[in-house]
């Protein structure tokens, strides 16, 4: 992708957008400056919640155009779906490596070889909370990070990336072309959404979507993302369907033996069967 230098919008970021709390917040906050934004969604085939992110996503924008501090371009949301990115041994391989010692999520792996094939310094939205999770611990074992400070006459943009000298050579095959804006990486979710009524932008944060799993068009209350937003004192987020659905499946023994079982119904019957449209694709020009 070659892109001409553009002295309105000095400043290019290639971000993943999925309509959720922390990539909203990096795109509300980069609004403030007058850079370039190429969001990026990545439609995953066996996610039941694309609709709703989309929804999300085009409601953000709307509002975002119609706010008197945005400064900043939007470009046309570029959506792909998982199965159109290409292979890439080099960077699966690696991927399967860090997956035999630590259980991470399998998106990292095409998105991985999303970001080489389109030879894209991607910025993904993540905050502090992933510290305690399988993923931070492959971060604390393998990744060493530098901050970069981007300054083009009066735009800053700071974010963090591996540094390609002390990083194993697995863990930059995989997350090597990912950055990781700032201040967010280093914020709680509680942190973040305080951030958010700062910055001027509350009636946001109702916008976004989490849930990987909606009933009836409602956060589930069950799933690992409705569980984190609960766990991160966040649980007005959710209405009260879905926090007894939590209750009853998640927080007692009883429950979580019943939902897991049901989990492995549900992935074996129906969660892997494939999208068939093409019409939310947009190949990358």
């Amino acid at each position: 992708m070659n892109r001409k230098n553009n002295n309105e919008f000095p400043i290019h970021v290639d971000i993943l957008w999925t309509g959720g709390f922390d990539s909203t917040f990096r795109i509300c906050q980069l609004s403030l400056q007058p850079v370039e934004i190429q969001p990026y969604y990545i439609l995953d085939h066996r996610r039941k919640s694309y609709k709703n992110e989309l929804s999300a996503i085009s409601r953000i924008i709307k509002y975002l155009q119609k706010k008197d501090t945005t400064k900043c371009k939007i470009l046309s949301l570029v959506v792909v779906r998982d199965d159109e990115i290409s292979l890439n041994k080099e960077v699966s391989d690696s991927f399967n490596r860090i997956y035999g010692e630590y259980v991470i999520g399998r998106q990292y792996d095409y998105l991985a070889r999303f970001a080489h094939q389109y030879n894209l310094n991607l910025e993904l939205g993540w905050e502090l909370s992933l510290n305690g999770s399988n993923i931070g611990s492959v971060f604390n074992k393998y990744g060493v990070f530098k901050t970069v400070k981007e300054c083009v006459q009066d735009v800053v943009v700071e974010y963090i990336e591996p540094d390609f000298i002390k990083c194993s050579e697995d863990f930059l095959k995989v997350f090597g072309r990912f950055r990781f804006g700032l201040p967010l990486y280093n914020m709680t979710k509680l942190e973040a959404s305080d951030e958010y009524i700062r910055l001027g932008f509350k009636n946001v944060i109702k916008m976004t979507w989490f849930c990987s799993h909606p009933i009836m068009g409602r956060p589930c209350g069950l799933c690992n993302p409705c569980e984190t937003v609960i766990k991160s004192n966040m649980g007005y987020r959710l209405p009260i369907t879905s926090k007894v659905l939590y209750s009853a499946f998640k927080a007692n023994s009883l429950g979580k033996i019943v939902n897991n079982r049901l989990k492995v119904i549900y992935n074996t019957r129906f969660r892997h069967s494939r999208l068939s449209s093409r019409a939310f694709s947009r190949k990358i020009q």
